[in-house]
């Protein structure tokens, strides 16, 4: 209340007498956090109390030595402004409105621009603020993907996290989110895998992205798509084609994966039946046991042709592996009789 009592006071004096420097001065010296500013905002409609909190907030973000923590309550004060502004505003007439969503294309512009700030702490509290507008920061996504080709390896990491918190407002963007799958910079890679899991339906259409990126000369790009492609082998029917290429692979861990994405597409694959057969020799005994599997998994006509290669293979392994592969050729000779 104290707070609240004293922004009242001053909001109307200070926003005409003092520059936007003095006024954060102001603010600091009198003891009142950014907390303090965005709460104060909800004791009037006016057009101060909307104003004064933003621009002191901004201020805040854009003077070099305002200690990080600061500009982190400044990022939340934003936050709340826009997210009042889209719930309150509305109702107040169509100059009111015309003004709150011209006051929060404003605060977006601030708080992407808080993405490019030199301390980590800031730009993570620059990603969870967007993560917690959603929809209110939607129509200006596009402000915080622009930053996807930074200079700065750290940047484009937080912007490629902010945009997988967004989830379905940065759907138009999930093309260029895959691209970042080949950033020079491995955390921004790591930061797209993460982006996979928030966003799946939408990055699911780009899978093909981190298929070709199997075969990337880099093995961290190599590594990132396959742990990309895992987090969307549910969406993997439509390129299956591209994935039983995958088994030729000189990388065991890419054949075993795109022997993992064959399994779990199921009849989808019955197509390349033998491009998995093939891999019932494979070197690696889990490898092989995946093939057995999605064999066992298809059409026993598409099974049949191999019924030789199951029994070579059968050798190879023990116990439960062998009365699988046992079980699967007395269904392939029940059906020829």
């Amino acid at each position: 209340m104290r707070a609240k009592r004293s922004m009242e006071r001053t909001s109307g004096s200070c926003i005409d007498k003092l520059s936007l420097d003095a006024l954060l001065h102001v603010l600091l010296s009198s003891g009142l956090s950014y907390i303090d500013v965005a709460n104060a905002c909800c004791v009037s409609r006016t057009w101060r109390a909307v104003i004064f909190p933003g621009a002191a907030a901004i201020v805040a973000l854009d003077t070099s030595w305002t200690r990080w923590t600061v500009k982190r309550e400044a990022l939340h004060a934003l936050g709340r402004l826009i997210d009042r502004g889209a719930s309150e505003y509305s109702d107040q007439g169509t100059n009111f409105e015309s003004m709150a969503i011209h006051l929060r294309e404003i605060y977006v512009r601030s708080i992407a621009k808080s993405l490019e700030n030199v301390e980590w702490n800031v730009k993570r509290a620059a990603v969870e603020t967007i993560r917690k507008l959603g929809q209110h920061i939607a129509p200006f996504t596009g402000e915080i993907a622009s930053r996807l080709q930074h200079g700065n390896e750290e940047v484009r990491r937080a912007t490629v996290e902010a945009l997988g918190k967004l989830q379905l407002y940065a759907a138009p963007y999930a093309l260029e989110v895959a691209n970042c799958i080949q950033d020079p910079d491995r955390y921004v890679r790591w930061a797209v895998v993460e982006a996979c899991d928030r966003m799946k339906e939408h990055m699911a259409p780009h899978i093909w992205v981190f298929l070709n990126n199997f075969q990337n000369a880099d093995n961290h790009v190599r590594w990132v798509s396959v742990e990309a492609t895992n987090r969307l082998k549910s969406y993997a029917a439509p390129h299956v084609e591209l994935i039983a290429r995958r088994l030729e692979d000189e990388e065991s861990y890419i054949r075993r994966t795109a022997m993992q994405l064959l399994l779990a597409l199921g009849n989808d694959a019955a197509p390349y039946a033998g491009s998995i057969a093939t891999r019932l020799q494979d070197s690696e005994t889990y490898t092989r046991w995946l093939a057995v599997q999605a064999l066992n998994k298809l059409p026993l006509e598409f099974v049949a042709p191999h019924s030789n290669a199951l029994r070579a293979t059968m050798e190879t392994f023990e116990n439960y592996m062998k009365i699988v592969i046992s079980q699967l050729l007395e269904r392939l000779t029940e059906a020829t009789q």
